[in-house]
């Protein structure tokens, strides 16, 4: 599995995973799945496997939130549709493309 991001070079975007066989092919779709239905800008994330053939993904939005979803074996968020908010850090993610003021 991997973790994408759709969309980065236009703006901070949705984050996503692609679950890949063994023959390199896509099992949820050319896109994969979206990890939160949020609109949000999402930064940085991680994932691990469900073992189950899922997996579950922790990400910081630019808002300063933490939260997490499971993806199941078939492509489907588990937990939430938006995730499940973990802890607000009080700092900011900041991309290496954001602009400082």
């Amino acid at each position: 599995m991997m973790i994408t991001k759709l969309l980065e070079q236009i703006l901070p975007a949705e984050l996503g995973v692609q679950k890949v066989d063994s023959a390199g092919n896509f099992l949820w779709g050319q896109t994969g799945v979206r990890v939160t239905t949020e609109e949000t800008n999402h930064g940085q994330g991680g994932l691990v496997s469900d073992g189950d053939g899922g997996c579950v993904i922790v990400w910081q939005n630019y808002d300063e939130r933490i939260l997490m979803n499971r993806i199941d074996r078939f492509g489907r968020r588990v937990w939430s549709e938006t995730g499940i908010f973990l802890i607000n850090t009080g700092t900011q993610y900041k991309s290496s493309k954001s602009k400082r003021w």
